[in-house]
C-alpha cells in the first residue's frame, strides 16, 4: 500500500516563531482476524474493500447475526461497524431497515453500501426513504411507489421520517410509505444511537418495539452500532424481550492512526515575557495587578492575553505576539502534500473572512485551493468542492459546523480548530473527519485558542486542555421506564385499537388525554381534543407540528431563504433582537405565519429603534468600561451574544407537561479588559459582564412532556450558595463514572419572602431524574476531588453561579458540603428521621391557649408589582391583610388589636423582621411587637423546630408534611401555578388573591401546629 504524502505542521510553526505545546498520540488498530471482506462475499473482489481483513469485532457480530440473534456494537471511530452487519446483509440477501441520524449528514456511509449492493447486482435494490426523497419517488412512480419501497432489500431512512410514518399506520385517510416494507423487514440496524440523547434513544427503541410486536409479520433482528452507551446490558435485555431473540454485546477498538496535536500559545512569547520582567518596577507601580501573573514563564504563557489587555490599557507599547491562523493555513494549500486541511470556525463570518485572508495571501494559481463550505453556499456549490477535495484539487476548507459530521472526504488528514468548540462531542466530531484511510501515516490536529472560552480552559493550564480533549464521550441512557417513550407506544395502540395495559391507561387518563366509551360489553378508549392534539404533535425531535421555523434573510441583493430551525430552537434563541450565528445575522421581525425574517447586523441596527437604542446603550457601557467599541469585533470574538429569559413551567413532582414562554432578549457584553482576583492562594482573571435588556415583543410558546420536581428549602438557605451547589453537582456527574451530560438536567432557585425552593427538571424527558440513585451519587461527592476542570466546565454550566464562587472565594471542597446539602433536600433525610419521635400528645388549637400564628407571602405579580398577604390564626379564627398596588389595606390596626391580646404569644416562621419593615408606617403595631419581643412573648417556630427536634432544615411544607399536617404542600402547588396562569392571563386576579389568602391561612395553622408538635416534644425529651 503506498503511503500518501503529509506535510509536518512543526517546521511552519518554527518558521513563523509560533510558540506551541505538542502532544503525541500514538495509533490504533482493531484486531486482525486474517479473513477478508470477499471470504464472505466473493462479489466485493472487484472492489477495494473486497482484499479487507475483517477486525475481530466486525466477525464476531457478523457470526452471532448469522445465528439468527441481536448484536449491540459499541465501537469508536472508523472501525467498520457498517460493514459488520452489510456483510450478512449482502451475503444472505436480507431486508434491512437502517436507520441513521439524517441522511445528508450520513451521506459516506450510504455511498459504500450502495457501491456494495451493486457489486453484488442488486444496486437498484437500495432506497433512501425520507421526507423529501419520498416525494421524489412518488412523483416517479405515482400509487407503485409502496410496492416499490416494499420489494427493496436496503431501505436507508431516519428516525424522524419512521415515526411519522409509524403514525401513518394508523391512519385511514394515508397509506405509510414503509408499511408493507416493515411487514417484511428481517433485520433492523439503529446507527450512531449515542448521536441522540437519552430521550431520542430510548424512543427509537420503543420505535423498534412497535415495529416487532404489532407491524411485522415476525420479529426482525436488531443491530444497534454506537461509539457508546451508558446501560448496554439494559439495551440487551430490552431488546430479547422485544425481539424474544439472544442478544449480544460486542465491543472493539476504534482504528486511528498516529495523530500530534499542537496548541498554539503565541508568537515569540519567551522573548516578550523577558521584556516584561525587565520592565518589571514600572510594571508593579501602574499594573500591579498582573505581577502574580508574570512571576512563572507558565502562568505568563496561558494569561498573556489578559496581560496584554491590561498593559495595553496602561499604555504600554505591545509587539504582535498573537496567532495569525491564515499565515499557518496558507502553507498547508500552498505545500503537496496529498491530503485535504478542514478548518472549523464558530460562525459563517468569520469561515469566510479567515478564507479570504488565507487566499489574498497565496498565488493566483494556488487560490482555488481554499474555500469556505457553508449552508449559505448552494448544495450544488457545496458538491463540487468536496469532489474537488477528493480529487486533490481542494486543499483547505473552512466551514462552521457543515462538516462536522457524516462528510466523508476520505483524504483529510488536517484538523484546525479555529476556536474550540464548548462541548467534547464536538471536538470529536470535528476531529472525526480526519484520519479515516490506513495509507495516511499520521494525522494532526491544530488548536487556535480565539474565543474567551478557549481562554478559559487554556487558563485552567495545558494539562488540563489535553485532559478535556480526551474526556470520555457523554453516555447515552436507555430507559425503559421512561414514560415519554411509553406516552408514545400508549397513544399508537390506543390509534389501532389494541388493548391498553394498566400502567398505559393510568398514564393517559393521568395526563387527560383519552377517556373511556362504554360498549355493550366492554370499555373502549378514545381520544380526547388534547390527546387529538399530544399526537399530531408527537414528533422524534421536538413536540410540535411536523414541519420547522422558516428563516429568510433580507440583504441588499434580495431575500435568501435560509435552513428552518426547530420550534425550540425559535422560543429560546430567535427572537426578535436575537443573534444568529448561522447566518451572522439579527432577527428583525416574526410574521404572523411565524416565519423569521432576519437582515445583516448593521443594518439591522440602522432600521430599528430598538435595536439601536441597544446599540447606543452597548456604546456607553463600552465608554463607561474605558474600551473602543466595535460591535461586529465584540460579536465575532465571543464578547457580545444574546440570551432569550425563558419563563418556564415544569411538573413538579414527577413526569408532566412542559411550557416555555419567552420573557424577554438580552445582550450581554463581556468587558476587553480583565480584573485579577486573589482565589484562595492563587489568581484568577475575570471579565466585567453586563446585560442590556432589548425593548421588544417575543412570542409563542414551547410545548412538551418531562420530568420535574421542587424542592422545599430551609427559610435561612443561601439561594446563590444552592445554586452554585447545583452547578457543582452537575459537573461531579459529568466527571463521574455516571458521565450524565449537563445538557440532561437543568436547575432553578427560587427566592421569595418565606419560601424558598429549587426545582430540577429534564429539557427532554429521559426519566434519569426518577431513576438516579441519589446514595450513589452521594458516594461520588464525596469521593470526588475539584480541580481546574471542575472550575473550567463550571464555566460551561453557569457562568453566574462560578462568578459568585470565585468573587465570594468559596473553595470547591467545602462546596461539596452544600452539594451533600442538596441531596438532602433531595432525599428529604433530616425530615424522615422526626417521624421516628412516634405519636406525639399536643393540645388541641384553641383561642385560650393564648397563641396567634403570623404568616408572610410576599411574590411578585407583573413588572416587578409585589402583593403581600399577612395572615393571622389564633387556634379558632383567622385573619388576612392585603398589600398591593391594586388593594385597599383596610383596618389593619384593628385586626392586629382584636387578635393579639397583652398575654398573647406570636408565632412566626422567621419572617418577624420582615413583617415589622413592611407595617413600618403603622408606629402602634411597630411599639406593640417591640414590647412582646422585650416580653419574650414572640416566638420564631422555625429556630425552635429546628432545636427541639434536632433537625438541620426545616422548610415549612417538608416539615408541615412529615408531620402529618395535610394539604399544605399541594396548596403552594396550586398558588405557583395560580400565579404563573395569573401572568399568562389564565387566572384573574380576585382568584389568584383569593387563593393566596387561602394559602397563607394555612401556612399559618401549620406554623400554629409545628409549635404545638415542638414545644410537646420539648417537654417529652427534657
Amino acid at each position: 500500500m503506498v503511503g500518501m504524502r503529509v506535510c509536518c505542521s512543526e517546521g511552519a510553526l518554527r518558521k513563523f516563531n509560533y510558540d506551541f505545546v505538542k502532544f503525541v498520540e500514538e495509533g490504533v488498530r482493531p484486531e486482525s482476524t486474517g479473513r477478508f471482506f470477499y471470504d464472505i462475499v466473493p462479489e466485493l473482489k472487484s472492489l477495494k474493500v473486497g482484499s479487507y481483513e475483517l477486525y475481530s469485532h466486525q466477525l464476531r457480530a457478523y457470526e452471532f447475526l448469522e445465528r439468527g440473534c441481536n448484536v449491540i456494537l459499541v465501537s469508536g471511530t472508523g472501525s467498520g461497524k457498517t460493514e459488520a452487519w452489510a456483510l450478512y446483509a449482502l451475503r444472505n440477501h436480507v431486508r434491512v431497515l437502517a436507520v441513521y441520524p439524517t441522511l445528508a449528514l450520513t451521506s459516506d456511509q450510504i455511498l459504500r453500501l450502495e457501491k456494495y449492493y451493486d457489486a453484488i447486482g442488486l444496486g437498484h435494490k437500495v432506497l433512501k426513504v425520507n421526507s423529501r426523497e419520498a416525494s421524489i419517488l412518488k412523483s416517479v412512480y405515482g400509487g407503485d411507489v409502496y410496492r416499490v419501497i416494499g420489494d427493496a432489500l436496503l431501505v436507508i431512512t431516519n428516525p424522524a421520517f419512521l415515526m411519522s410514518d409509524l403514525k401513518r399506520t394508523t391512519h385511514y385517510s394515508s397509506k405509510s410509505y414503509l408499511g408493507d416494507f416493515l411487514e417484511k423487514v428481517d433485520l433492523i440496524v439503529v446507527d450512531e444511537l449515542d448521536c441522540y440523547r437519552s430521550r431520542g434513544a430510548t424512543l427509537l427503541v420503543t420505535m423498534l418495539e412497535i415495529i416487532s410486536k404489532f407491524i411485522a409479520r415476525k420479529p426482525p433482528q436488531i443491530c444497534v452500532l454506537t461509539a457508546t452507551l451508558g446501560n448496554p446490558e439494559t439495551l440487551k435485555e430490552l431488546l430479547e424481550k422485544i425481539t424474544g431473540r439472544k442478544t449480544y454485546i460486542v465491543r472493539g477498538k476504534p482504528f486511528k492512526v498516529k495523530n500530534i496535536t499542537y496548541l498554539i500559545l503565541g508568537k515569540s512569547l519567551e522573548k516578550f515575557w523577558k521584556q516584561l520582567l525587565d520592565n518589571i518596577d514600572r510594571i508593579e507601580e501602574t499594573a500591579p495587578e498582573v505581577i502574580p501573573l508574570i512571576r512563572n514563564f507558565d502562568d505568563f504563557k496561558t494569561h498573556y492575553p489578559d496581560i496584554v489587555a491590561i498593559l495595553k490599557d496602561k499604555g504600554f507599547k505591545i509587539p504582535e505576539i498573537f496567532a495569525k491562523a491564515s499565515e499557518i493555513i496558507k502553507e498547508y494549500a500552498s505545500s503537496d502534500e496529498d491530503g485535504v486541511t478542514i478548518v472549523f470556525t464558530r460562525s459563517i463570518r468569520s469561515a469566510e473572512k479567515l478564507a479570504k485572508e488565507v487566499r489574498s495571501q497565496l498565488p493566483e494559481t494556488f487560490r482555488d485551493r481554499v474555500y469556505a463550505h457553508h449552508h449559505l453556499i448552494s448544495k450544488d456549490k457545496r458538491r463540487e468542492i468536496e469532489e474537488k477535495a477528493r480529487k486533490g484539487e481542494v486543499k483547505v476548507i473552512i466551514s462552521p459546523r457543515t462538516l462536522v459530521q457524516g462528510i466523508d472526504i476520505g483524504t483529510v488528514v488536517r484538523i484546525v480548530h479555529y476556536g474550540l468548540p464548548q462541548t467534547v462531542r464536538e471536538f470529536r466530531q470535528r476531529e472525526g473527519r480526519k484520519g479515516r484511510r490506513e495509507e495516511i501515516p499520521f494525522t494532526e490536529s491544530i488548536i487556535i485558542p480565539i474565543y474567551s472560552w478557549d481562554r478559559k480552559l487554556l487558563e485552567a493550564g495545558v494539562d488540563k486542555l489535553k485532559k478535556w480533549t480526551e474526556l470520555p464521550l457523554e453516555n447515552v441512557f436507555i430507559n425503559p421506564d421512561n414514560k415519554y417513550p411509553k406516552l408514545f407506544r400508549a397513544l399508537y395502540k390506543v390509534r389501532k385499537g389494541i388493548e391498553l395495559s394498566q400502567d398505559e391507561m393510568k398514564l393517559l387518563l393521568d395526563m387527560k388525554l383519552i377517556e373511556k366509551a362504554r360498549g355493550l360489553s366492554s370499555i373502549a378508549f378514545f381520544l380526547t381534543n388534547l390527546g387529538k392534539r399530544v399526537w399530531r404533535y408527537f414528533n422524534f425531535y421536538e413536540f410540535g407540528p411536523a414541519y420547522g421555523v422558516k428563516r429568510v434573510l433580507e440583504k441588499e441583493e434580495g431575500m435568501e431563504v435560509l435552513e428552518e430551525v426547530s420550534r425550540r430552537d425559535f422560543i429560546e434563541k430567535l427572537q426578535v433582537g436575537c443573534f444568529d450565528p448561522s447566518s451572522d445575522a439579527i432577527v428583525t421581525e416574526i410574521t404572523e405565519g411565524r416565519n423569521i425574517i432576519e437582515k445583516p447586523i448593521l443594518k439591522a441596527i440602522s432600521e430599528s429603534h430598538e435595536l439601536a437604542s441597544a446599540h447606543e446603550r452597548y456604546m456607553l457601557t463600552k465608554y463607561i468600561w474605558g474600551e473602543y467599541a466595535n460591535l461586529l469585533s465584540d460579536y465575532a470574538r465571543g464578547k457580545l451574544f444574546s440570551r432569550v429569559r425563558i419563563f418556564i413551567t415544569i411538573p413538579l413532582n414527577g413526569f408532566g407537561r412542559l411550557f416555555e414562554h419567552p420573557e424577554a432578549v438580552e445582550w450581554i457584553i463581556e468587558s476587553s479588559k480583565p480584573r485579577v482576583i486573589k482565589y484562595g492562594r492563587e489568581c484568577r482573571v475575570l471579565h466585567r459582564m453586563e446585560t442590556i435588556e432589548l425593548d421588544v415583543d417575543t412570542c409563542g410558546v414551547y410545548e412538551d412532556f418531562t420530568y420535574g420536581y421542587r424542592y422545599e428549602l430551609d427559610p435561612e438557605e443561601d439561594t446563590d450558595l444552592i445554586k452554585a451547589a447545583l452547578a457543582l453537582l452537575k459537573v461531579i456527574l459529568r466527571l463521574s463514572s455516571l458521565r450524565i451530560s449537563p445538557e440532561e438536567i437543568e436547575y432553578d432557585v427560587v427566592k421569595g419572602t418565606n419560601f424558598r425552593f429549587f426545582i430540577l427538571w429534564e429539557p427532554e424527558a429521559s426519566g434519569i431524574l426518577e431513576k438516579m440513585d441519589w446514595k450513589l451519587v452521594r458516594s461520588i461527592v464525596r469521593e470526588y476531588k475539584p480541580d481546574r476542570m471542575t472550575e473550567f466546565l463550571l464555566w460551561a454550566v453557569d457562568e453566574e453561579a462560578m462568578l459568585y464562587i470565585l468573587e465570594k472565594n468559596i473553595s470547591l471542597d467545602s462546596l461539596k458540603e452544600v452539594v451533600e446539602r442538596v441531596i438532602d433536600y433531595i432525599e428529604g433525610i433530616e425530615l424522615i428521621e422526626v417521624v421516628k419521635l412516634g405519636k406525639v400528645r399536643v393540645p388541641k388549637p384553641r383561642k385560650e391557649l393564648n397563641l396567634v400564628a403570623i404568616d408572610l407571602l410576599t411574590f411578585n405579580l407583573k413588572d416587578e408589582e409585589k402583593l403581600h398577604i399577612i395572615s393571622l390564626y389564633n387556634g379558632e379564627k383567622s385573619w388576612n391583610i392585603t398589600l398591593g398596588k391594586q388593594i385597599e389595606p383596610g383596618d389593619i390596626l384593628g385586626i392586629f388589636n382584636e387578635a393579639i391580646g397583652k398575654d398573647t404569644v406570636i408565632l412566626h416562621y422567621s419572617t418577624i423582621s420582615k413583617l415589622v419593615h413592611l407595617l413600618s408606617e403603622y408606629p402602634l403595631i411597630e411599639s406593640m411587637l417591640t414590647v412582646k419581643e422585650s416580653k419574650g412573648q414572640i416566638v420564631n417556630v422555625y429556630k425552635f423546630a429546628k432545636e427541639t427536634l434536632c433537625l438541620n432544615i426545616a422548610p415549612l411544607v417538608e416539615v408541615a408534611y412529615k408531620l402529618g399536617i395535610k394539604g399544605l404542600k399541594i396548596s403552594h402547588l396550586n398558588l405557583n401555578s395560580m400565579l404563573i396562569g395569573y401572568r399568562n392571563g389564565r387566572i384573574s386576579f380576585d382568584k389568584l388573591i383569593e387563593y393566596a389568602k387561602e394559602t397563607g391561612i394555612r401556612n399559618a395553622k401549620a406554623i400554629y401546629q409545628i409549635y404545638l408538635v415542638s414545644e410537646a416534644v420539648r417537654k417529652r425529651l427534657y
